[in-house]
């Protein structure tokens, strides 16, 4: 894992995008924080222990 931090703009596309793909699936949110940590992962940076974690970072801005 890495400990680069992905800027709290881009995480919060990353889960709106996630969240909207998923809904279609009916997801809940270990759903949604499991694809935003694939992608934030694929892309080089740190993920996120929780959805708690997660929504409190995207809403620090």
């Amino acid at each position: 894992m890495s400990n680069l931090k992905a800027s709290i703009e881009y995480v919060k596309d990353v889960y709106l995008y996630c969240r909207e793909s998923q809904t279609s699936h009916h997801a809940n949110d270990k759903q949604i924080l499991k694809a935003v940590n694939e992608e934030l992962s694929n892309e080089g940076y740190s993920t996120f222990p929780s959805i708690k974690a997660l929504k409190s970072y995207i809403k620090a801005d």
